[in-house]
């Protein structure tokens, strides 16, 4: 139900345009339930692992918890000088409703603080759409990096999740989209004639390996043009990229074939 400020605060003065409902955060916690991240089911060193029931062993070795953040942190300016909550009684009786002397125990602990998402512990934020999209003066003149322990980190800052919009990084993103939702179609089709089919499944087998390949020297082939027209890279280079990386690939996978 609605709870309104007048039921907690009768003395309260409010004021007109305020708001007269209380938005309350009403929670129920149950000890001995596991939450939706605890998977130790056998004991180990941080929990007393759960019973055949779902429930927790021992409830004392592990903890519950909830967060929100906090949408004012000045609390000097808003005049915030403490922190109010209501909390029932844990310790009532089910089947009497009243409180129980027997049960005792638990602890309650308010931490304000921030939590931190610098996951490599280096005090940068890195993200893929700063970092140069050609190994080229100009690129890294136009996004400039840093380098840490961890790999090149952008120097600029983030202001939108988006790459660059450059004719030429635009061209390659939209080839590569292009060509994965070709790769996913002709391969759903040819899936679902060979499932249903008993006879020519070999042949569709075939075909399906030919479109696939020819779709993938178009991607090589237009891939290699854009790196060509729009990079300064040594031809030695891509020549070796090429070979390594896109074509000793096919020859292993073809012998694998055969063999098999």
């Amino acid at each position: 139900r609605q709870i309104m400020q007048r039921e907690v605060f009768p003395n309260k003065s409010i004021a007109a345009g305020e708001q007269t409902r209380l938005f309350e955060l009403t929670m129920a916690y149950y000890p001995s339930e596991k939450g939706p991240y605890n998977y130790d089911v056998a004991p180990t060193p941080f929990s007393a692992g759960i019973n055949q029931q779902g429930l927790l062993n021992n409830p004392r070795s592990r903890w519950g918890g909830v967060m929100r953040e906090l949408t004012y942190t000045d609390f000097e300016t808003q005049n915030i000088e403490t922190i109010e909550f209501w909390l029932m009684d844990p310790f009532i009786n089910p089947e009497t409703g009243e409180h129980d002397n027997s049960l005792h125990g638990g602890r309650l602990f308010l931490n304000l603080g921030d939590i931190s998402e610098d996951i490599l512990r280096d005090g940068r934020k890195t993200f893929e759409n700063g970092l140069p999209t050609a190994n080229t003066p100009e690129a890294f003149a136009e996004n400039p990096v840093d380098t840490t322990l961890w790999g090149r980190v952008p120097k600029m800052q983030a202001v939108v999740n988006a790459f660059d919009n450059t004719e030429s990084v635009h061209t390659y993103l939209s080839s590569n989209y292009i060509f994965h939702l070709l790769y996913a179609i002709v391969a759903t089709c040819f899936a679902f004639f060979i499932f249903y089919t008993d006879r020519v499944g070999q042949t569709f087998l075939y075909i399906l390996i030919g479109i696939l390949a020819l779709l993938f020297i178009v991607r090589l082939v237009r891939g290699m043009q854009l790196i060509l027209t729009n990079s300064k890279t040594p031809k030695f280079y891509l020549f070796y990229y090429l070979c390594i990386l896109e074509i000793l690939p096919i020859i292993v996978l073809a012998k694998v074939a055969m063999y098999l």
